[in-house]
């Protein structure tokens, strides 16, 4: 999954702000609560920039194919943060689509991702300072944290150990092999 969420950042990070050619997004994370932590009695979080995007994977269903390998199945939902001093209220669908095609042009790009499908948007009910939007997504990948053979090595293979034994079936008579 750790591939996944590098392949989503590194798609995530190439948004560019419109007049400035830098980075649209100033913060780009895993989702750890930081929203309720800037929300709470007393804001516990460190400094966050915004406009800042927060990435949680959600119900992760595996389905083992064999050595280890799995094929995953998840939501993953991407939570876009503006501050309120963007005096266009319509910025925030601008912003949404180009998160969606960063998103779904990581599919093309990184083999990790299988599919990826748009599936859910949310627009959260809060009234302060910070706008905010949930964008959901279905993803199917390829997990092989588990593979326990991704490093094995075939010791009698005589690529890898040249004194290798040349082993035969029982049923093979040495003598043929000389001719």
């Amino acid at each position: 999954m750790k591939e996944v969420y590098l392949a989503l950042k590194q798609e995530l990070e190439k948004i560019l702000a419109p007049d400035q050619g830098t980075t649209y997004f100033k913060t780009i994370e895993v989702e750890s609560g930081q929203m309720s932590k800037i929300r709470g009695a007393q804001n516990t979080e460190e400094v966050t920039p915004f406009p800042a995007l927060f990435i949680k994977f959600e119900n992760i269903l595996h389905t083992t194919q064999g050595r280890g390998t799995s094929l995953a199945d998840a939501t993953v939902r991407i939570k876009i943060v503006l501050h309120e001093l963007i005096l266009d209220e319509t910025l925030i669908f601008d912003v949404v689509n180009m998160v969606n095609k960063a998103v779904i042009r990581g599919k093309d790009i990184h083999e990790s991702l299988i599919t990826i499908e748009k599936y859910l948007d949310e627009q959260p009910e809060f009234y302060d300072n910070i706008i905010e939007w949930n964008a959901y997504y279905k993803l199917t990948f390829q997990d092989t944290s588990g593979d326990i053979y991704g490093d094995y090595e075939n010791a009698n293979d005589p690529t890898i150990n040249p004194n290798a034994p040349v082993l035969y079936p029982n049923f093979v008579d040495e003598a043929d092999l000389a001719r």
